[in-house]
């Protein structure tokens, strides 16, 4: 049976029922077993009707941490000094990780402090072969893919219009795209080349497969309906 988890760190949402849609359709409307409120996240679980089993953090953006407590009597808290040499966002993931997790959802990842976005996105990299990992927000949904790898795509189960493809390694070889809007066939693309982006599935089913390198894979909407 695969152990799942919810992340919830402290970003920027703009609909909650929205994101609760999301969420029933990545957990297919199973609760997962470890829900973990990260410091500021925690706040964002009531609008969720979500009751956490963990709270961590150094708790610098909760304004009343009693307040907390005593609306999730049953949570397990961890707490962590400001300073320290992780991020709150790592600090879970190493935490998940402790749990044996086999799938972690993480939403709050986007919005706020550019610096904090970018290294919750790289720990993508960092914990992909030790759980499977997704980011979603109301309009994005990211995963990393690592080469050589065959990954078929339904269009009936994509979250959002477009997909892309973004390579996070130094190139990844070998892409063939399959089933989309702009096919590719035996590309090599570079990190920070843009040829990957705003692609979108045409078929009834659309296929990716690369020899060697790491892929964002980002399935985004110009806004959330």
């Amino acid at each position: 049976m695969m152990r799942q988890a919810l992340v919830v760190l402290n970003g920027h949402f703009q609909d909650y029922m929205v994101l609760k849609r999301g969420l029933n359709r990545v957990f297919k409307d199973i609760e997962p077993e470890v829900i973990l409120g990260v410091d500021g996240g925690a706040a964002h679980l009531k609008a969720l009707q979500l009751s956490p089993t963990h709270i961590l953090g150094d708790f610098d953006s909760i304004e009343d941490c009693e307040s907390l407590k005593g609306h999730y009597p049953d949570s397990e808290w961890l707490v962590y000094p400001k300073e320290k040499d992780y991020t709150d966002s790592e600090l879970a993931l190493e935490t998940i990780a402790e749990m044996g997790c086999d799938r972690v959802v993480v939403v709050g990842a986007f919005g706020g402090r550019l610096d904090h976005m970018i290294g919750t996105l790289f720990l993508l990299n960092r914990y992909h072969r030790l759980f499977e990992m997704i980011l979603i927000d109301e309009q994005n949904q990211v995963t990393l893919l690592e080469g050589p790898i065959k990954q078929l795509i339904h269009r009936s189960e994509v979250p959002h219009k477009y997909v892309s493809f973004i390579p996070i390694s130094d190139d990844a070889k070998g892409i063939n795209l399959k089933g989309f809007k702009y096919p590719l066939v035996n590309a090599q693309v570079q990190m920070g080349e843009t040829i990957g982006i705003s692609n979108e599935i045409e078929e009834k089913s659309a296929e990716i497969t690369f020899d060697s390198g790491k892929l964002l894979m980002v399935f985004s909407d110009d806004k959330f309906l």
